[in-house]
């Protein structure tokens, strides 16, 4: 019997091919590792530009769908102007107005003039007669139509504040021809003024003089706490504590104010029929809104321009004013 002299040689790799196959590796893998940077880049990249655009655009829904009701019809009724645009928010910034939230006709005014009665929300016809985004509460404001006995005139609105509101069961009872029998037992609302109507506006029942609430509001630039401009909102209420609320976020972040426009956050240029800068609220007949936002941080995407590293994404909307007389 044969007894082997040795060992036999086993097979396996040297060090020199463990060396080539780590740096293979090594390749390979900070490859991979450099196109899942890049990866991440472009897709932090793309949502900050969806975030500003989406910013951008959900501003220039929320303001224009406010100012589209406004009126910037001249005159003054006892010293008080019924043009909607306050002459002092007209600014590049910012902007105050009458905004309305409601609207109605009064079935009864007393004979005193200080009380309006109007129809139930939910009619059995389908008509709607009395419609509003909140119910108005005392301190409210509201404008009452006057014929001034001119059938067919232009009239005028009356300011006045609200003193008090109150329901009342079958207020506007089928005898006014505002509501039907169908309606009955369904609230009805009282409005109370704090100052009475003149006497050209009719009193009785079935008259059907017509209302609109609103209240004053301001939109504009504000810095919240973290730094960042915003457009903020406030409203003003009599009676109320405050009387007018602090500016609160609902769109944003923009850049910053700026006097040169192609750098603000927000610019409100108020223009008169002819396209040129309004000198008083009566001569507005459009006002063209310009938010400019820009991301928070670097976006690294090939083939897109951008400021400094940050990508700025804009957007205007003119709204014409449709309450013109």
């Amino acid at each position: 019997m044969l007894i082997p002299s040795g060992h036999a040689r086993r097979a396996g790799f040297t060090l020199v091919e463990l060396l080539i196959t780590i740096v293979l590796l090594g390749l390979v893998m900070g490859a991979l590792l450099n196109v899942v940077v890049r990866q991440q880049r472009f897709y932090h990249g793309a949502s900050e530009i969806i975030d500003i655009r989406s910013q951008v655009r959900q501003a220039t829904h929320l303001l224009p769908s406010d100012l589209r009701g406004i009126s910037t019809a001249g005159g003054a009724v006892g010293g008080v102007s019924v043009t909607d645009l306050y002459p002092g928010g007209m600014e590049r910034h910012a902007i105050s107005f009458r905004s309305s939230f409601g609207s109605s006709i009064a079935c009864i005014t007393d004979a005193g003039r200080t009380q309006l009665t109007l129809p139930p929300l939910d009619l059995a016809s389908g008509t709607v007669l009395t419609a509003w985004l909140r119910q108005p509460v005392a301190g409210d404001s509201l404008f009452v139509f006057d014929d001034m006995g001119v059938l067919g005139g232009t009239g005028q609105w009356l300011p006045r504040e609200i003193a008090s509101v109150t329901t009342l069961v079958d207020g506007c009872p089928a005898s006014t021809g505002f509501t039907a029998a169908a309606d009955a037992g369904k609230d009805s609302w009282l409005i109370t003024l704090s100052t009475a109507l003149p006497a050209t506006v009719p009193v009785g029942t079935g008259v059907g003089t017509p209302v609109r609430f609103f209240q004053p509001v301001t939109y504009e630039l504000i810095q919240a706490a973290d730094g960042l401009w915003y457009l903020g909102y406030s409203d003003c209420r009599t009676g109320r504590t405050p009387v007018c609320t602090d500016p609160q976020p609902v769109a944003g972040p923009y850049l910053p104010p700026s006097t040169d426009e192609s750098e603000s956050g927000l610019t409100i240029r108020y223009l008169d029929a002819t396209g040129v800068d309004a000198a008083t609220p009566d001569d507005v007949a459009s006002i063209r809104i310009t938010f400019l936002g820009e991301t928070p941080g670097d976006v690294q995407i090939q083939g897109l321009r951008t400021t400094d590293g940050r990508y700025r994404d804009s957007l205007s909307v003119l709204v014409a004013v449709r309450n013109r007389s």
